[in-house]
């Protein structure tokens, strides 16, 4: 018999359906794969409620995740970063949980950058709901909680001498997704910002060429002399 890998979980979903229950997991915000409790041999609790049936059947699906080849661990160690919120409610959530999401890899790519820059600061602009074709997602929240689950993130990233820069993040399944923005794409938003706002970059890389080339010429020069 081959080996069957298992993909690790670290973060389960359960939503109430017409059949009953379906329990999605996830590995931050990638989906794995779905256990419904129609298809299941679950049943619920006769005096159990609505509230407690869902912990029941999440508690079932945690312990047969293997059957749809998912292990399930909600260690924070497995989280892909420190989240302050396991759900969002409102921008305010958001807009907290994105910044210290994003403001680690800017600063990162500020450093690496061949232009003189600094961050100042980096804030989100609006929570914009994006479309799905899900039937359980309204408007870019959870039909049934009101959560936020799907959306569109900008986010001003506020730079040297008043220059700001937008940069996209994105919310899926409930869980802001990490930025993946390279340090040429970076290079390349400030670049066009400072064009646009008429204001001149120091390249550090084009201004350290120019001095090793002028200490190259100087060197040459003082050889010469002196033979």
């Amino acid at each position: 018999m081959a080996n069957t890998k298992m993909e690790r979980a670290n973060r389960v979903a359960v939503q109430a359906t017409e059949a009953g229950f379906v329990a999605r997991f996830y590995r931050t915000h990638r989906y794995l794969g779905c256990i419904e409790s129609a298809n299941s041999e679950w049943k619920p609790n006769e005096d159990a409620n609505k509230a407690q049936a869902r912990e029941d059947f999440r508690t079932f699906a945690i312990d047969h995740a293997g059957k749809i080849g998912v292990e399930f661990s909600d260690k924070q160690e497995a989280q892909a970063w420190d989240r302050k919120y396991q759900t969002y409610e409102n921008e305010e959530q958001i807009s907290e949980d994105a910044s210290t999401l994003l403001m680690p890899t800017i600063l990162q790519l500020a450093e690496k950058c061949k232009y003189d820059i600094e961050v100042e600061s980096v804030s989100l602009i609006d929570v914009e709901p994006m479309d799905t074709d899900l039937s359980y997602i309204e408007d870019g929240h959870y039909a049934t909680s009101g959560a936020w689950a799907w959306a569109t993130l900008p986010m001003t990233i506020s730079l040297t001498n008043g220059l700001e820069v937008e940069y996209a993040m994105l919310l899926k399944s409930g869980q802001i997704c990490k930025p993946k923005l390279t340090i040429a794409g970076f290079e390349e938003m400030v670049k066009t910002e400072a064009d646009l706002s008429d204001m001149e970059l120091v390249d550090l890389k084009a201004q350290a060429k120019a001095e090793k080339e002028k200490s190259k010429k100087a060197t040459k020069k003082t050889k010469k002399n002196v033979a």
